[in-house]
C-alpha cells in the first residue's frame, strides 16, 4: 500500500516537474521606475496659469509612470508561443490617458485600448525589456 502511493506521488512529481521548469523558462517581470506628478508645487502656486490637455483644463491628479517589462525568463518568447498580447489593465479610479514606447527591442508595438496597455511583439529575447511612459489621471470624486 505504501509502495502504491510513493509510486503515485512520485509519478506525479515527474508528470508535473518538466511543466514547473517549463514555465520558469518564460517568465515576465513589470516593475514601476518613476512616478511624477504632471503639475509641480511652482506650477500650483501661480494662480492665473492654466495647464491644457486636449483642450481640457487639467488638476494635479495626472501623473507619468515609466515602467518596465522583462522577460527574465531563461528563454525567449516569441508570437507562437503567446496566445493573448500581454494586457495591462487599469482598473477605475485610474484612468490611462496615453502610451508611449521609450526604449524596446524592434518590433515591439504598445498600444492604448479603452484602459490597457496592449503588448505585442515577434519575439521578446532573453533579458530583454521594454521602457514604456504612461500618462494617467486619477478619476478620484471632487468635493466643492
Amino acid at each position: 500500500m505504501l509502495l502504491g502511493i510513493l509510486g503515485i506521488v512520485a509519478t506525479i512529481i515527474i508528470g508535473l516537474l518538466p511543466l514547473f521548469i517549463s514555465l520558469k523558462d518564460r517568465t515576465i517581470r513589470y516593475w514601476q521606475v518613476e512616478t511624477e506628478s504632471v503639475f509641480s508645487r511652482k506650477i500650483k502656486e501661480i494662480d492665473e496659469l492654466k495647464v491644457l490637455y486636449q483642450e481640457k483644463e487639467i488638476d494635479d491628479d495626472m501623473v507619468i509612470l515609466k515602467t518596465v517589462v522583462e522577460n527574465n525568463g531563461r528563454k525567449d518568447i516569441d508570437k507562437q508561443i503567446v496566445y493573448e498580447p500581454m494586457t495591462i489593465e487599469f482598473k477605475d479610479p485610474i484612468e490611462l490617458l496615453e502610451v508611449e514606447v521609450l526604449q524596446a527591442p524592434n518590433g515591439v508595438l504598445a498600444t492604448k485600448n479603452n484602459n490597457s496597455v496592449i503588448c505585442n511583439w515577434d519575439l521578446l529575447k532573453r533579458k530583454e525589456f521594454i521602457v514604456l511612459k504612461l500618462l494617467l489621471k486619477n478619476k478620484k470624486m471632487r468635493f466643492n
